[in-house]
């Protein structure tokens, strides 16, 4: 009763700020000047950031060109921006979610889910007072019938440092668009006298074929603040790891961890391929992460095609990585006929983790995640978990991935705002 009290006034303490911040950006009594305001009270981070290696935009090797006004650069190609998200993207420089040479090694549509740069973040400092963030969107569709355009497509801006990061925007094309350009404006810079650090965050399900970024001619970039927790908070998982139905990138569970304790992370969540493949498997072990949360279960046919491979995936992991902290993750929402079996499949790896001595290994009991009563107000079709849904993960999340990074000497002062 105390957890679904608490979840209900979280519910609806987040409601209540979304409806205050439409009411002061969209004429609700206040205007323009208000929202600045509103802004101003917020603290931009306590990194000086304005003594950062600047250089002209056109100097950086990115540079594209002129276009429109503005000094265009190739994240791709800066050698400024940080391009986040991607573990092979040092190797590879694409926005490609695996490694690009042995993609095909990979089964079901996992290389073409890929594609999609769930995750993925393009960050820099600058003083332009605007961007112009020019994508054209590839492997994509409009096809689904339960995300929204923004939440496939959205491209999310946020400003600032640390744990100080907040949202300024999401762009977003019309229907059926295959490219979205948009200027937006920076105008929340007060402590650092223009200079502001930004985050792009990249679409949930849709890949980038290309994508430019425009600044004020004349204007200055750097590279960003490193993170606090500099290994990848790192994620494997079905559709509702992938994104679910969220509304905008950046309402992602691992996005909102992330911005928490200022740490990076990796989304690799599968849209209808996550089967635990041992392909999959021996790619995440490779990567050095801060801890493994380990979150598939739907997509695998049964309860026994789950058994086949569920302790495997965890195996391989930890047989790699043996002081890693691993999260097993129980499914959510219940799976009609053999929801019973398929739990514990789950739980059954994690006791049999601990009864083999693992001291780095957690359980999180998902059917907790959104309480007994109004279950439906989390998912969008009982299964895909809306922005509430995603909130509640991060929230369900906090207390272990809070703990686990402390044990490792991280600062995890982070806390939860509301």
């Amino acid at each position: 009763m105390k957890r679904l009290i608490s979840l209900t006034l979280s519910a609806m303490i987040l409601v209540t700020s979304l409806f205050a911040f439409a009411a002061c950006g969209n004429g609700g009594g206040a205007g323009e000047k208000d929202l600045f305001t509103f802004y101003d009270r917020l603290d931009d981070g306590d990194v000086d950031i304005t003594k950062y290696d600047y250089v002209d935009v056109k100097s950086d090797a990115g540079f594209d060109g002129n276009e429109g006004g503005f000094a265009n650069i190739n994240p791709l190609k800066s050698d400024k921006m940080a391009v986040n998200g991607f573990a092979s993207f040092e190797k590879d420089r694409r926005f490609y979610r695996i490694d690009w040479k042995t993609k095909d090694s990979f089964g079901g549509n996992v290389a073409s889910n890929a594609y999609n740069t769930a995750g993925g973040r393009v960050r820099f400092c600058t003083n332009s007072t605007k961007i112009n963030i020019t994508v054209k969107y590839g492997n994509y569709t409009y096809g689904y019938n339960h995300v929204s355009i923004s939440g496939a497509f959205g491209i999310d801006v946020y400003v600032g440092t640390g744990t100080s990061r907040r949202w300024i925007t999401t762009v977003k094309p019309n229907y059926n668009d295959t490219s979205v350009t948009a200027t937006v404006n920076l105008y929340l810079s007060y402590k650092n006298s223009g200079y502001k650090e930004v985050t792009i965050e990249l679409p949930t399900y849709a890949g980038i074929r290309s994508m430019s970024i425009g600044f004020d001619s004349g204007s200055k970039i750097a590279a960003p603040t490193p993170f606090n927790v500099s290994k990848p908070i790192v994620n494997y998982g079905s559709s509702t790891s992938h994104g679910g139905c969220i509304s905008r990138p950046g309402n992602h569970y691992l996005n909102v961890l992330g911005r928490i304790f200022d740490a990076d992370f990796i989304n690799l969540g599968f849209n209808g391929s996550a089967q635990g493949e041992q392909s999959i498997a021996d790619y995440i072990a490779n990567i050095d992460m801060s801890c493994f949360i380990l979150d598939y279960d739907d997509n695998s046919p049964t309860a026994e095609t789950l058994r086949n491979t569920h302790y495997n995936m965890y195996k391989t992991v930890r047989d790699k990585n043996p002081d890693l902290p691993i999260i097993i993750v129980s499914r959510q929402w219940p799976y009609p006929g053999e929801d019973d079996a398929r739990h514990d499949v789950v739980y059954a790896t994690y006791k049999k983790a601990v009864d083999e001595g693992d001291k780095n290994v957690y359980y999180v009991d998902g059917y907790s995640v959104y309480g007994e009563y109004n279950r439906d107000l989390f998912t969008t079709d009982g299964v895909h978990q809306n922005d509430l849904g995603m909130y509640a993960m991060a929230m369900a999340l906090y207390p272990t991935v809070k703990e686990v990074l402390a044990k490792q000497g991280f600062t995890v002062s982070g806390t939860v705002k509301r």
